[in-house]
């Protein structure tokens, strides 16, 4: 093994350079062994279906941790592009629109089923009182089924512009379900996602007011193709907000989430 390189991190993991083209996603300490195993056969199940994801190599030890052997992607994601020149945000909310289409084109029936997990991540939620749980989950039952691939955590930091064309990465959240559900999760993403404190306030709202309108025309152009309704969308919103309050995202964001699923339930 050649030097490595930390690339980048996140809220779970590290990302190296290992090899020639290959890379490591290195766990840290608190993410269950079970988890990583996990990811990496959800992964590879993904990479039968032939989406464009990076391919996946296996599972090895790194300074004491798990981590997965993935293909490296050269390339920045959507997030960094627009960054980079916001004039191009109308290209890029469309493109995302186009691979979160051609994702729901495929069937997914090998995949965890949607409404299970969305279920059981309801139970999970901290914030919400048993009568709320119960409530929200009796409704899951009456939404409409769906056995098509959805990514589970579809967003513009996920998609890697290489020079070989868009790359979706992070799928350990994929599932079988409802298209419609996997575009309210990302919509309520681009809504409500926290950003970094050390954002200046005015900095903030234009990064707000732009991603309001990213997601505005993301959505607008999902529908027109997918021949559906705002309220195809809409009427998963209140089981998703609820299911990511059982994630580890920011206390902002659950506050924000909260509100919303509150309101919500005072018209269900």
């Amino acid at each position: 093994m050649t030097d490595v390189t930390k690339i980048r991190e996140g809220r779970t993991a590290e990302i190296y350079t290992w090899e020639d083209e290959i890379m490591i996603k290195v766990f840290r300490e608190n993410i269950p062994i079970a988890a990583i195993y996990h990811e990496f056969t959800i992964h590879q199940k993904i990479k039968e279906l032939s989406l464009p994801i990076p391919k996946v190599y296996g599972i090895s030890d790194f300074k004491g941790k798990k981590g997965i052997i993935y293909e490296r992607i050269e390339g920045s994601t959507i997030t960094q592009a627009i960054t980079k020149n916001p004039f191009t945000m109308k290209k890029h909310a469309i493109l995302m629109a186009r691979l979160h289409l051609d994702m729901h084109k495929i069937d997914g029936q090998e995949l965890p089923l949607q409404k299970e997990t969305l279920k059981e991540n309801i139970t999970l939620a901290p914030l919400l009182d048993k009568h709320t749980k119960n409530k929200i989950i009796r409704y899951v039952d009456s939404l409409p089924e769906g056995s098509q691939v959805c990514h589970g955590d579809f967003h513009p930091d996920n998609i890697l512009l290489s020079p070989q064309g868009p790359v979706i990465i992070d799928w350990i959240t994929a599932i079988s379900g409802n298209p419609f559900a996997d575009v309210a999760r990302t919509s309520l993403m681009l809504q409500y996602a926290s950003l970094p404190l050390e954002i200046p306030g005015w900095a903030q709202i234009i990064i707000k007011t732009l991603r309001q309108k990213f997601c505005q025309d993301y959505i607008m152009y999902y529908l027109y193709q997918a021949k559906g309704s705002l309220m195809n969308v809409r009427e998963w919103e209140l089981p998703i907000a609820a299911a990511r309050l059982s994630e580890k995202i920011p206390d902002t964001e659950k506050e924000k989430l909260l509100l919303h699923i509150h309101q919500l339930l005072s018209i269900l």
